[in-house]
């Protein structure tokens, strides 16, 4: 029969290898909580926002919905803004409620979503319709203005609207002409005045985007024919 002794002696070894291997997991599980603390989160990974519309009228109501990937266990915070309009509260949430203002023009809606360490923001626009005219005036040549037969002169208009020109119309006469260039607002057409002597109207006309509200500006000149000198003997 063992003694006691002796058993204790035998188990000592054990019990100290055991507990070293339970303290080193332990070790090992408070590492890992310590690095996961020490590590700063990701940017949250914005995948899209949508809108109940895109194109609207002024004073419409729209529902805007932001999508974010897997957010690891952290918490997230939702801020909306925008450019024009305004939202009705609360704004601090994955979906708002924006209101289109009372002008028309394009409207940036932007959503910036944190968490603890970081943030990441994205934005749609969104198109208000005006239905007002566009604005539109013939800038060359003056009314009036005198134009010698067969010259080539450039007519200048400027158009402008708040949801953008979709197209320029150039008419000389009863011919209808699309712009030859364009920069900005400004719409050009090389015209070669080949026409009969007298009056001769020149008309522009602008459409709008979206809602193709028109306006047209006109003007008269005279065309002066060429009267050929006699030869000389």
């Amino acid at each position: 029969m063992r003694s006691p002794e002796k058993s204790e002696n035998q188990l000592g070894p054990s019990i100290i290898f055991l507990s070293a291997i339970l303290s080193f997991f332990w070790l090992l599980a408070c590492s890992s909580d310590l690095v996961d603390s020490l590590t700063p989160s990701k940017a949250p990974v914005i995948t899209r926002i949508e809108a109940s519309s895109y194109e609207v009228d002024q004073g419409d109501t729209v529902a805007v919905h932001v999508i974010v990937g897997e957010a690891n266990g952290d918490v997230l915070k939702y801020a909306w803004s925008c450019t024009s309009g305004r939202f009705i509260p609360p704004t601090d949430d994955v979906s708002a409620q924006w209101v289109a203002p009372a002008q028309g023009g394009t409207v940036t809606i932007k959503i910036k979503v944190s968490n603890e360490d970081k943030s990441s923001d994205a934005s749609i626009q969104i198109t208000v319709k005006s239905y007002i005219k566009p604005q539109v005036e013939i800038l060359a040549p003056k009314w009036g203005e005198y134009i010698v037969q067969n010259s080539l002169v450039t007519i200048q208009a400027g158009a402008s609207h708040t949801n953008g020109i979709r197209r320029v119309d150039f008419f000389v006469g009863d011919s209808l002409y699309s712009p030859t260039d364009f920069t900005g607002d400004t719409y050009r057409l090389q015209h070669r005045f080949d026409h009969p002597a007298g009056p001769l109207w020149i008309k522009v006309m602008a459409t709008a985007n979206v809602t193709g509200a028109v306006d047209v500006d006109s003007i008269q000149v005279h065309v002066e024919g060429i009267i050929v000198g006699k030869a000389r003997r």
